[in-house]
């Protein structure tokens, strides 16, 4: 090699140094940068939750009382051997639950009873003659 080429050697060496540190030095500006974003965008959901705590007047760690699904649920399996309608069912939910869509809880009913309830809690949901839904064994 020639005296021109090891210096330039020895220039680009540097430059090489120089690039990587100045790199790092974006990298780790860049990553900060990303965390206080993360932990603004965390602080502002904490307050939008507070919010909401006030809006609602619930807590997170209340105990939430039976769904539509499970009380759907109880009524099939409390019906006995007369069974129960889906007409009376939806009745029963529209009085449990008198803040929700009446077609929205008709629409679950319908998709509940009879196959996923008897998939979901391995029983057996049997329709009678008469339209109504029981629990066999």
């Amino acid at each position: 090699m020639k005296t021109k080429d090891v210096k330039k050697a020895a220039a680009n060496d540097v430059d090489l140094e120089q690039i990587t540190e100045t790199k790092e030095i974006n990298n780790d500006q860049l990553i900060a940068d990303a965390q206080k974003k993360i932990d603004d965008l965390k602080a502002q959901l904490s307050a939008a939750k507070d919010e909401l705590r006030k809006l609602t007047g619930k807590k997170s760690s209340e105990p939430k009382g039976p769904g539509v699904i499970g009380t759907i649920f109880t009524l099939v399996s409390e019906s006995g051997k007369t069974g129960i309608s889906k007409a009376d069912i939806l009745a029963k939910l529209v009085e449990m639950f008198p803040d929700r869509s009446e077609d929205s809880m008709k629409n679950t009913i319908n998709v509940q009873v009879p196959s996923r309830l008897s998939r979901e809690h391995n029983i057996k949901i049997e329709k009678l003659e008469n339209g109504n839904f029981v629990v066999t064994k």
